[in-house]
C-alpha cells in the first residue's frame, strides 16, 4: 500500500475511532453527573457532539502519524499511547472545581488513544483500499 493511502486510512480510521470513544466518554460523564432531568439531554446531547468532533480531530492526528510512521499495531499503539499520555497530563495539570470530570477525561486518555492508534494500524495493515 503506498503512504498516500496509507495515511489516509489511518486517518480516517483514527478520526472514527475518537469520535466514536470520546463522544461517548464525554456524553456518558456529563449524563451521569447531571442527572435524568428533561433539559438536561439538550446538554448531554451537545457535549456529545463537542466530544465527537474533539475526538475526530485528536484521533485524525493519532491516525495520520501512523499512517506516516508505523508498520504495525505494536509501533500503532505506542503511538496512540503517546498522545493518550501528553492528553493525561494536559487535564491532570488543570485546576477545576469539575476535578472529577477531568479525573475521568485523564485516566481514560490513555486506554483511548491506545485504541485509536491500534484502529487505525489495524485498519492500515488491513490494507483497506479507500
Amino acid at each position: 500500500m503506498d503512504k498516500l493511502n496509507r495515511t489516509f486510512v489511518g486517518t480516517t480510521a483514527g478520526a472514527l475511532a475518537g469520535a466514536c470513544a470520546v463522544g461517548a466518554l464525554i456524553a456518558i460523564t456529563n449524563y451521569m453527573s447531571m442527572g435524568a432531568h428533561g433539559a438536561v439531554f439538550y446538554v448531554v446531547y451537545l457535549s456529545a457532539v463537542v466530544g465527537v468532533l474533539y475526538g475526530s480531530v485528536v484521533g485524525g492526528l493519532i491516525g495520520l502519524v501512523v499512517g506516516l510512521f508505523a508498520r504495525n499495531k505494536r509501533f500503532g499503539g505506542l503511538i496512540g499511547a503517546a498522545f493518550g499520555l501528553i492528553i493525561a497530563g494536559y487535564y491532570f495539570g488543570q485546576p477545576s472545581e469539575a476535578e472529577h470530570r477531568l479525573l475521568t477525561f485523564g485516566v481514560a486518555a490513555l486506554p483511548i488513544g491506545v485504541l485509536v492508534g491500534l484502529a487505525a494500524a489495524i485498519a492500515i495493515e488491513r490494507g483497506w483500499e479507500l
